[in-house]
């Protein structure tokens, strides 16, 4: 089962699939430095900045780097566009360690998938459904239902998997109230609804600070994958955010 993924394969190896000028145009909003799980902090897998560009037409792009910390390759990028109400316009992601490429387009009510990686390729298309939403804004989705989520109250979501070409129907929800480096938190639980997918994708868990709302943490599934071998795995690692003071 592929969900989004972190394997440090040498890059010498992939094809360059990323526009380069694309992160140059905006400007870095955050960063973040994404953990083995369980090391405490104390083994650093990779690097990650998001920059943000606002459109002509009212709408937004984000831009999401993940490089290796040793050499400052570029693992994986990802681009999301979102209309000027924040519904998902176009989503590519270009996967450096693997070779492989996606996108996804949204318009006249309808979800096109296009994948590829080596000779394989994928094309599918799905009727949109309003609760759609592409990994990158799943943070923004939370911050929009902060109120039903703090209540108590599930949202659920259809989550864009672009190297399944089709969406899966995931849940978020409340999961405690903490503290997180010294300040007051809140951590949601992402969850598939799905039990047969269940046992194979552990939830993953979005640390926010109360107050504010941003995202300080998140433990579980990254779009980066991990070297077992000669095999590419999926990769679960514990990601600490920074946001970046704006002149």
């Amino acid at each position: 089962m592929k969900l989004a993924a972190l394997i440090l394969l040498p890059l010498a190896l992939a094809p360059s699939l990323v526009r380069a000028d694309t992160a140059a145009e905006a400007k870095v909003s955050s960063t973040g430095e994404i953990f083995e799980m369980g090391s405490n902090f104390g083994k650093l897998v990779a690097r990650y900045e998001m920059r943000k560009r606002q459109e002509a037409d009212g709408g937004l792009t984000t831009i999401h780097r993940y490089t290796d910390p040793a050499s400052g390759k570029l693992l994986v990028q990802e681009e999301m566009r979102t209309s000027g109400t924040g519904k998902p316009v176009e989503y590519r992601q270009d996967q450096l360690q693997q070779g492989a490429k996606g996108t996804l387009q949204v318009a006249d009510g309808k979800l096109d998938f296009q994948w590829e990686e080596g000779p394989k390729k994928k094309h599918e298309t799905e009727t949109l459904d309003e609760a759609t939403i592409a990994p990158p804004m799943l943070p923004d989705q939370i911050r929009s239902r902060w109120a039903e989520l703090m209540d108590g109250k599930s949202v659920k979501v259809r989550l864009a998997v672009l190297d399944r070409a089709e969406t899966v129907g995931f849940k978020i929800e409340k999961n405690e109230e903490s503290d997180f480096q010294g300040k007051p938190a809140v951590v949601f639980k992402f969850k598939p609804t799905s039990i047969v997918i269940q046992a194979l994708v552990d939830p993953i868990f979005l640390t926010f600070e109360r107050s504010s709302k941003v995202l300080l943490r998140v433990l579980g599934r990254m779009p980066i994958k991990r070297v077992d071998g000669e095999r590419l795995k999926d990769f679960d690692g514990d990601t600490v955010y920074r946001a970046v003071a704006t002149p």
